[in-house]
């Protein structure tokens, strides 16, 4: 099917059968993904995406061209098809990184951003070899499209470094500026009214942190929440719950030789974060009663549906190497995580939240930023929180108590709650920078 559709390419007279063509050998590929995860180092990629990706490349191409002769109201459809193709490779990515095919089940169609939040909106974004496909999926159903040059993967790579580098504390303001006009600038008339951005970041795009973007000197915070999606089939379509959480709070104080150092500030993270919430309906667990058993006990017998890990973990470039510490120096993998949360799947009230305030991905990895990426997806939480880089033992504990604050008034949702958590930081003395407060990324359901 692929060789047909290249055939009838070359061709150029029907780029319509084209197009259909590589649509089905895309269907034909995506039914044969679970044999095609594994990854291939020399070739950086699964076998799976290094195939398909050609396809969509081509797929895409001839669709926005066929999208570009009709008229407005008649491109949304071809645009989410495009789009569906799109997150389909993007879910073999996370597949291959979790080595695990459940990842990655989709369901049949591109949901509107407004049937999950009638104010939020979404920026989808497809790297081709040449360029970046922009689409804003708005809130009222249309999706805008643009074309942006692709900056190299070094310079979208070296972003955080920029953001975290203390010896040019401004080094980052260029970049970032750029990164507005290339991804935000060109659907600045339509954002009007969006209370909230959801990012769906691909390949390099990773890298960056969009709530750190400036529009001249303003970040792109001050204006509008900002959450982060590998898609957005991900995201449960029943309401988020509202009103008094059980929370469960964790931290690892003690070093763990000789991967782990310790952490000073994160008892006190929990215990500030414990005064927000009644003493009946919070769990605090420190250094040993911070354990395996412990952990898998209290999820499967109480209704607990805020977990904040105030510990060290790592996102790292194989799965198998990413970990969370627990306090007795035992480490939880990636499925061992899954296996927690989705303890609570079936309940009334599922895990709405999982927090890792102390973790840190491989910074300028592609492969470390699926883990972040897909951390919402992988553990079975309707939404993550997890950090870019090791944040300040006392920013991240400010942050927290900030964040965990606006969420227990029930007045606004995951995504507002850490913008508001963000620039109240941002605004206190000594804590302007970036790297204080820009690490936090909310992965998944953003309400």
């Amino acid at each position: 099917l692929a060789v047909r559709a290249a055939m009838l390419d070359r061709l150029g007279n029907d780029p319509a059968a084209a197009s259909d063509a590589y649509a089905a050998a895309l269907r034909a590929l995506d039914r044969r993904r679970a044999a095609l995860l594994d990854y291939d180092w020399i070739r950086q990629g699964s076998p799976y995406r290094l195939q398909v990706a050609p396809l969509v490349e081509r797929y895409v191409a001839l669709e926005i061209a066929r999208a570009a002769s009709l008229p407005e109201t008649e491109r949304v459809a071809i645009y989410r098809e495009v789009i569906r193709f799109a997150d389909q490779a993007r879910a073999a990515e996370l597949s291959d990184y979790f080595q695990d095919d459940c990842v990655a089940d989709l369901r049949a169609r591109t949901r509107s951003v407004g049937e999950i939040d009638p104010h939020a909106a979404a920026l989808v974004t497809i790297v081709q070899r040449n360029g970046i496909e922009l689409f804003m999926m708005l809130p009222d159903g249309r999706i805008r499209h643009h074309r942006s040059p692709l900056p190299a993967r070094g310079e979208l790579e070296a972003y955080p470094f920029r953001l975290t580098d203390p010896t040019q504390p401004d080094g980052w303001k260029a970049q970032s500026r750029e990164l507005y006009d290339l991804l935000i600038r060109p659907f600045d008339d339509e954002l009007d009214g969006v209370e909230t951005l959801v990012f769906v970041p691909d390949g390099p795009l990773r890298h960056v942190l969009p709530a750190t973007l400036l529009d001249g000197d303003s970040f792109l915070l001050e204006r509008m929440a900002v959450a982060l999606n590998p898609g957005l089939d991900f995201v449960d379509t029943a309401p988020a719950p509202r009103g008094s959480a059980s929370w469960l709070l964790g931290a690892t104080a003690r070093a763990c030789p000789p991967r782990w150092d310790a952490l000073d500030g994160t008892e006190a993270e929990i215990e500030a974060i414990a005064a927000l919430s009644p003493p009946a309906g919070t769990v605090t667990l420190v250094d040993d009663a911070f354990d395996r058993a412990g952990l898998f006990q209290d999820l499967a017998t109480r209704p607990l549906s805020v977990l904040h890990f105030a510990t060290h973990a790592e996102f790292a470039p194989e799965a198998s190497d990413s970990k969370v510490l627990l306090g007795t120096c035992e480490e939880l993998g990636l499925d061992d995580l899954e296996r927690l949360i989705k303890q609570a799947r079936y309940r009334d009230r599922p895990v709405e939240l999982l927090v890792l305030s102390a973790c840190q991905s491989a910074l300028g990895d592609d492969r470390a930023a699926l883990g972040l990426a897909g951390l919402a997806v992988k553990s079975g939480a309707r939404a993550a929180i997890g950090s870019m880089w090791k944040v300040d033992d006392q920013a991240a504990e400010r942050l927290m108590t900030l964040f965990h604050g606006e969420l227990a008034t029930g007045d606004v949702g995951k995504a507002e709650a850490l913008r508001r958590a963000q620039l109240t930081l941002a605004a206190e003395p000594g804590m302007a920078a970036p790297v204080y407060w820009a690490a936090f990324q909310l992965v998944g359901d953003w309400r």
